[in-house]
């Protein structure tokens, strides 16, 4: 899917379905929520909603691949910024904060995760796919900086982010992101 095409070629009530349906996703979860629930927030039938959406597994595989597009250019552009440089540290610890302070988007997130886990291999194979180009896109830039331990280092990374969400959404505060950045980069703790 292209997305700057697609976005550019979106109606207004299929947006409007998008947003409404990203909301009630975020409040209730996605089994929690109908299509008829969808309907009702965005203000049209259900056979509007059906019109733009053919089942909701549609519309979840939609609202996923927006949502990781929106991380995947956090992730994307905070190492692009200067992704060889003694300030990569910084710019990893400044990511890390950036995608745990979203709390409804990462919220999404856990929901979406629950939905390839337990009922949708379509969305499972999708996120597989978008993660993929994550690690991929991490381990490409900071390849020239980090050689053979990029793959690690870009592993570690996505893992200890997603383990970051789950934990704010348990209301676990105030992790160690500086002394677990210099875990992940190898870097000796400036108080040890």
């Amino acid at each position: 899917m292209d997305t700057e095409a697609a976005s550019s070629k979106i109606s207004p009530t299929r947006q409007q379905i998008i947003d409404c349906a990203q909301t009630l996703f975020m409040e209730q979860g996605i089994q929690g929520t109908s299509l008829a629930d969808i309907a009702k927030q965005a203000g049209i039938s259900k056979g509007t909603l059906f019109y733009h959406f053919k089942s909701k597994d549609e519309l979840i595989l939609e609202i996923a691949y927006s949502h990781v597009l929106v991380i995947g250019d956090d992730i994307l552009n905070s190492i692009k910024d200067n992704p060889c440089s003694s300030d990569f540290a910084k710019h990893l610890e400044n990511l890390i904060h950036t995608i745990l302070h979203s709390q409804l988007r990462n919220q999404l997130h856990v929901y979406l995760i629950e939905e390839c886990v337990t009922r949708n291999p379509g969305l499972q194979e999708a996120m597989h796919q978008m993660y993929f180009r994550w690690l991929t896109s991490i381990i490409d830039a900071i390849a020239p900086e980090f050689g053979a331990k990029s793959p690690a280092i870009a592993h570690l990374t996505l893992a200890i982010i997603d383990g970051l969400i789950v934990q704010g959404i348990l209301g676990i505060k105030n992790p160690p992101i500086k002394d677990m950045v210099q875990l992940i980069l190898g870097q000796k703790n400036s108080d040890g």
